[in-house]
């Protein structure tokens, strides 16, 4: 066998693999979003079990009447660097640099965001 032929012989290999692998990306691609159209399916079949009103974002509510929060005091430790905190709902949220490191009213920690710490803070003396 020439030189030639096994270098094509290579070629016809490799090309084979790549089609092989693309094939199964696809099935894969194609399997999980099988998936998430069904995680979401069930999702959504339980929140009109569970709840009777759904809210979209910024939708307009009948009888909402102005309040103004609580001159509750929290502690706020701006970050220099990226950090995680496990929350209260047993996930993990990530904080940017200069983002807020929080302590609420119940010792709980959370992240703040520092624009908008920026507009709803100030520090107390």
């Amino acid at each position: 066998m020439t030189e030639q032929q096994i270098k094509r012989i290579k070629e016809i290999i490799k090309d084979t693999r790549e089609a092989q692998r693309g094939t199964i990306c696809k099935y894969v691609r194609h399997t999980i979003r099988n998936h998430e159209l069904l995680i979401e399916e069930v999702q959504k079949l339980l929140e009109e079990r569970i709840v009777s009103k759904i809210f979209e974002t910024f939708e307009e509510v009948e009888d909402m009447r102005p309040c103004m929060k609580r001159p509750i005091i929290v502690h706020a430790k701006q970050m220099k660097e990226p950090f995680r905190v496990d929350t209260l709902e047993g996930n993990y949220k990530y904080g940017k640099h200069g983002d807020y490191l929080m302590r609420g009213i119940e010792g709980e920690l959370y992240i703040c965001d520092r624009e908008i710490f920026e507009k709803s803070y100030d520090f107390k003396d």
